[in-house]
């Protein structure tokens, strides 16, 4: 529906949704898998199964995230919590880093890389004209967390009992978005080059932006989609690479 993205969930799970594709392919018999951002896990309320909305989406298995300004908006202790829909911060708290990760990230892009900026004043989400640097590793940026549980539930579909079945997996990155924040190596591989201005950048109305750069916004939002290439390009590898056959079945290529 028109609107903000985010209310989708109220209704997406709901029977004036259905079917939905997913749920489509399950009944033909495919084993359905979701991967990385969805923006629907917030919102959405427990199903009848305990499932987070999954199944009523037609979704088998699952690793969800909702995106980058709301896992550390949170706190820690609601990641625990809300563990089923927030499975990016969940492990972020199971591997130790939440507290790092989000000092960095912030509330709604408010940490050490993205202070204030004249772009969001008077707004929430302030992630697009970040100058720090993340020393978190770049194996537990959200992008890699997607990627790599695409390649677990993958796994887990070729060790199960149903390993013969077709499989369809959709995969979400949360990237390039807001906060563009960056690591050092990331940073390091945009340093100089050259952008043009967004077309019709227009920030009237807001005070002080009549002078703003956005030429390092620019560079770091390349650096991101480049994070994102380099995570598909190894998500199609392991694809390629073959691999014991499944039950009943040949290699998997």
């Amino acid at each position: 529906r028109d609107g903000w993205v985010k209310a989708n969930g109220e209704d997406y799970a709901s029977p004036g949704m259905s079917p939905t594709f997913m749920t489509q392919l399950r009944d033909a018999g495919y084993t359905t898998m979701f991967a990385g951002k969805d923006h629907l896990t917030s919102r959405m309320g427990v199903g009848a199964d305990g499932h987070v909305g999954a199944r009523e989406l037609g979704i088998d298995a699952y690793r969800r995230t909702s995106d980058k300004y709301e896992v550390c908006a949170a706190g820690p202790s609601l990641m625990r919590a809300r563990h089923a829909h927030e499975q990016y911060g969940a492990n972020l708290t199971t591997q130790g880093t939440y507290e790092e990760q989000c000092a960095v990230y912030g509330p709604y892009a408010r940490g050490t890389a993205c202070a204030p900026t004249q772009i969001c004043v008077g707004k929430r989400e302030c992630g697009f004209h970040c100058e720090g640097v993340s020393d978190v590793d770049e194996t537990l940026s959200m992008d890699a967390w997607s990627e790599a549980s695409a390649e677990e539930l993958v796994l887990e579909h070729l060790s199960s009992p149903n390993s013969t079945r077709p499989w369809f997996l959709q995969l979400g990155f949360p990237g390039p978005h807001p906060p563009f924040i960056l690591s050092p190596s990331m940073k390091a591989g945009v340093e100089g080059r050259s952008y043009p201005p967004p077309i019709d950048a227009n920030f009237s109305g807001i005070p002080g932006t009549e002078t703003l750069d956005t030429a390092s916004s620019r560079r770091a939002y390349a650096a991101l989609l480049e994070h994102v290439d380099a995570h598909i390009a190894r998500f199609l590898d392991f694809l390629e690479a073959p691999r014991a056959p499944p039950r009943g079945g040949g290699v998997l290529r």
